[in-house]
């Protein structure tokens, strides 16, 4: 059927290749080496985030950011941690206090990218002995009012050959 006899799907369709426009835009000023680059792109990660969570599942988005995180398209921090941050412990040095848990990045796929986003510590997991698929779909879901997300993906792993061969 014609799209104009859906009026949903031509907005999703338009907002689909609003997206693409956009991500290509991104790319383009994320390349950039100079300080218009730091304004820009924690704009865009912004206006991107609304564009994903209106078209995109919360699964979706999730596997989304970790691929744009893998390739280095996330924002990145450049400025340095003031030693007031700087920890020590159990005989490990962090730049700062802040780090990112397991569950995100359950495969260790974007471990330099979100090193790069500023955290002091990124932890990857849950990776389990064999590939296994997790809970049944769908498993995540937006609470939007909150501005959260329930996360009942389970132990979702490539496995650990996959991870670390």
């Amino acid at each position: 059927q014609p799209l104009s006899a859906n009026p949903t799907m031509s907005i999703r369709n338009a907002l689909r290749i609003g997206s693409v426009g956009a991500a290509a835009a991104a790319a383009y000023l994320l390349s950039r080496k100079d300080e218009m680059r730091s304004e820009i792109e924690f704009k865009l990660a912004s206006q991107g985030s609304k564009i994903l969570r209106f078209c995109v599942g919360p699964e979706d988005a999730h596997v989304a950011a970790i691929k744009l995180a893998s390739q280095g398209l996330l924002p990145t921090e450049r400025r340095v941690d003031p030693p007031s941050l700087h920890q020590r412990l159990w005989g490990l040095s962090f730049r700062n206090p802040v780090g990112l848990a397991a569950g995100f990045d359950k495969n260790g796929e974007a471990i330099a990218g979100l090193f790069k986003m500023g955290f002091g510590f990124v932890e990857i997991g849950s990776i389990t002995p064999m590939p296994q698929p997790g809970n049944p779909k769908p498993r995540m879901f937006r609470l939007t009012e909150l501005e959260g997300v329930i996360n009942r993906c389970g132990f979702n792993s490539d496995g650990q050959e996959a991870v670390a061969p």
